[in-house]
């Protein structure tokens, strides 16, 4: 549907969640309920003008800029690099020879032609794709030079800790480091988890923001700056995706309700953040991590919102049927195999990963004898991976997108969502029909 819609229908959405879930309205519940209202509304017509607004691009214009490199990827059979440069960012993308590092100062000429995102779910739109990583345009027919080299900021931090992965460590550990680190995905790792429905864990999300940020805030009990310091630092040198940003968002609301003596629960942090993101940069809301990160952290942050948790072990079960929904519509089915993965992958990694990081610390820095734990930790990898690979060969089925009802995901979530809002009674159940109702006609 076209932007101005789909805003205008979220606004509208908002406000019966509102209404709908709040059953004795405490003193100044109107007024409250007018700034916010007011503020999401400019919020809304803010992002309609943005996401509407085309720039004149007859391709006739000519870019010439020094700027700094702060992604390099494989694309395909080619490469890709992103250049920051006094008139914006902008993609070049050069052929496999062509080699770059983050951090390097380059000069690039070429025509100049913006990215004209298409804003459709359905599938692979790259304009979007980069557009929502605040990338401007593409530059053909580019000509392209170093010219020096940034040594300071996180691009350069970046290509010095993935020369030191990729030379120092053995083959799986580099894999999971380089994923848990820098964001960036082994080819051949990234294969195997898409067959274990196992993605997430190569992506940063929510799971590797909080063992960060939990682990500074056992350090740093009782400050503040210093634990979002280095969070949002390795937010940063992760790749500032979207998954990492919404998670760092919620934790640092988390930080601030401590400072402040407020409890946060999960339940508004979680839609506190995503509208942060999106005001920030709306086009996130096309980007299939973005969505998966949120649906995901809206569901594990409503039952554990929950007073009573008998409900908990439904949460993989709900996770899997609501991120299924988005994946099987990109990528045509989902390995059924991952609900059973997920329950031991999950809690595995989230102990593992900081182990593995730990060990791997003093190799990296060129402590004589640190390889030996190293090792230890490829062993276990590699058994992990025959455990994965074998339970996967006994469950080889796969969903399609039918098994994925859109009623059945919007009632879902809406209900789990008023559940931990503490609504009671036929309430959530009445709300969750008319959520199957209203998304079954729009879509």
């Amino acid at each position: 549907m076209p932007a101005s819609i789909a805003c205008a229908t979220g606004f509208l959405v908002v406000l019966f969640l509102v209404f709908s879930g709040t059953t004795s309205p405490p003193p100044g519940f109107a007024g409250e309920v007018f700034v916010i209202t007011g503020v999401l509304l400019l919020f809304f017509l803010s992002s309609i003008v943005r996401l509407e607004a085309t720039r004149p691009d007859d391709g006739s214009r000519k870019l010439d800029a020094t700027g700094t490199i702060v992604t390099e990827r494989a694309w395909g059979k080619r490469r890709v690099v992103v250049v920051k440069t006094a008139e914006g960012t902008f993609l070049c993308k050069l052929p496999a020879t062509k080699v770059f590092r983050e951090g390097d100062q380059a000069t690039i000429t070429g025509k100049l032609h913006f990215f004209k995102p298409r804003l459709s779910s359905d599938g692979f739109d790259e304009d979007t794709y980069w557009r929502t990583r605040g990338v401007l345009g593409v530059v053909s027919l580019v000509e392209i030079s170093k010219c020096g080299f940034s040594a300071f900021g996180f691009p350069a931090w970046r290509s010095f800790l993935k020369e030191r992965i990729l030379l120092r460590l053995p083959k799986l550990t580099r894999a999971y480091v380089l994923a848990a680190w820098l964001g960036k995905r082994d080819p051949d790792l990234a294969d195997l988890h898409r067959q274990w429905g196992t993605s997430h864990l190569l992506a940063i999300s929510g799971l590797h923001v909080g063992i960060v940020a939990l682990g500074l805030k056992r350090i740093f009990r009782r400050g503040v700056l210093v634990p979002s310091f280095f969070m949002w630092a390795y937010v940063m040198i992760a790749g500032g995706a979207a998954s990492a940003i919404r998670a760092a968002l919620m934790f640092q609301l988390a930080f601030a309700g401590n400072l402040l003596g407020r409890p946060v629960r999960a339940v508004n942090a979680v839609p506190a953040a995503a509208v942060l993101i999106l005001f920030w940069r709306p086009w996130w809301f096309w980007d299939l991590g973005w969505r998966l990160s949120v649906v995901a952290a809206m569901v594990l942050g409503s039952l554990a919102g929950t007073r009573n948790n008998r409900f908990l072990w439904t949460a993989p079960v709900l996770v899997w049927y609501m991120t299924g929904a988005f994946i099987a519509r990109a990528f045509e089915e989902v390995p059924l195999v991952g609900l059973i993965m997920n329950i031991f992958a999950v809690p595995f990694f989230s102990v593992f990963l900081p182990v593995l990081s730990v060990v791997g610390l003093p190799v990296l820095a060129g402590v004589p004898g640190a390889s030996f734990a190293v090792y230890i930790a490829e062993g276990m990898l590699r058994f992990y991976h025959y455990c994965a690979q074998s339970i996967a060969m006994v469950i080889p089925f796969k969903a399609s997108v039918e098994f994925f009802h859109v009623e059945a995901v919007a009632a879902i979530l809406l209900f789990v969502i008023l559940k931990a809002c503490g609504m009671k009674g036929w309430r959530p159940v009445l709300a969750a029909i008319c959520a199957a109702v209203f998304g079954g006609v729009l879509l």
